[in-house]
């Protein structure tokens, strides 16, 4: 075999390492040419010369099979990493529309590039900045039409009229106010139409700015009472809460643990909270969702509130607005630490 196109150097090709230019163009000539050193040394290393085409092209087969595999890779990978999320993808997030997935992502991304939350919030800014431009230039138009009708006569007073004896009787004289009336109807409803749509929530965007990751308030005040005599004679008890507090080490960004704890002990509501929470940290809502309604409507769960709150919020961001709105009316009507958030966000949604 040619010294150039050495064992190595198709061991490195076969494997999908990066071959410099050179050493690619060695290879691939090599393997497309029949009467090539690597041509003649398969032969020569075969029963059988026919064979020697085969193997060639297996050769060339397995070193595209693992650049397409290497290829697959990079592009999940990046996916993984939200290197390939888009202006749809942010467009989306703000409109609380993102898939539970690509929240996932779109958080960590966010968490970890501080340009890419720069680029989420400036096209925030943008939206917002258009839209008031938009309510200008609407405001614009309706007074430029009720100047036009008012140099009509359009708006002419009732006294006016009543001194020339018509009454509440309005006589629209000519053809052109007829337009008028058409015209500023449009243009009245329109308004309507665009207000209408411009006060409708932004869910992405009202969840952002109401959620905070829950702390982990339960931990400490196991330690406190697996400390007290009491425990020590309840072994059993001492033993699950250990496990719990074991299982918390990890809260709010560890989930298995959590899950494993419950498959243990499937009736302990705290573990179902802390799960929720941990869920609802990570993006993902629906089993946020599962987790955390039982506890929401269950009046001798100590975390009640904080319960309501949180799933009110995954409402929210799953644009289930009926049921969030609900929950904010308890919240906000009741004592509670998030009675005031409540309040604000409820008139929000309205």
């Amino acid at each position: 075999m040619n010294q150039e196109i050495s064992k190595e150097l198709i061991e490195k090709y076969l494997s999908g390492d990066d071959l410099a230019k050179e050493e690619l163009a060695l290879v691939e000539k090599a393997l497309s040419d029949s009467g090539s050193s690597l041509s003649n040394e398969m032969a020569a290393m075969t029963s059988n010369g026919e064979w020697a085409a085969p193997l060639l092209g297996g050769i060339r087969y397995a070193g595209e099979q693992n650049l397409k595999k290497k290829l697959t890779q990079l592009a999940d990978s990046m996916q993984q990493e939200g290197l390939l999320l888009d202006e749809d993808d942010i467009t989306a997030w703000h409109k609380g529309r993102l898939s539970e997935a690509k929240t996932a992502i779109f958080q960590k991304r966010m968490a970890e590039d501080a340009q890419f939350a720069k680029v989420v919030a400036n096209e925030k800014n943008l939206t917002d900045s258009l839209s008031q431009y938009g309510e200008k230039q609407l405001k614009s138009k309706i007074e430029s039409a009720r100047q036009s009708l008012q140099s009509e006569g359009f708006f002419e007073d009732t006294a006016a009229l009543q001194q020339r004896g018509l009454g509440k009787i309005v006589h629209l004289g000519n053809r052109r106010k007829w337009l008028a009336i058409a015209a500023a109807a449009a243009v009245l409803l329109s308004a309507a139409i665009w207000i209408f749509l411009q006060r409708q929530p932004d869910a992405g965007k009202l969840f952002a700015d109401n959620y905070q990751v829950y702390q982990d308030k339960i931990s400490e005040s196991i330690r406190s009472q697996l400390d007290e005599p009491g425990y020590a004679g309840n072994p059993v008890e001492t033993e699950k809460w250990q496990e719990f507090l074991g299982a918390m080490k990890g809260y709010p960004n560890e989930v298995t643990a959590l899950e494993a704890f419950l498959k243990k002990y499937p009736q302990e509501k705290i573990a179902h909270f802390y799960l929720g929470q941990a869920q609802l940290a990570k993006g993902q809502f629906e089993l946020a969702q599962s987790n955390m309604e039982p506890l929401a409507h269950d009046a001798d769960f100590e975390e009640q509130w904080p319960a309501k709150w949180y799933l009110a919020l995954i409402y929210l961001k799953l644009g289930k607005l009926g049921p969030a709105k609900g929950l904010l009316d308890e919240l906000k009507n009741s004592p509670n630490d998030f009675q005031s958030k409540a309040k604000k966000l409820y008139d929000q949604l309205y």
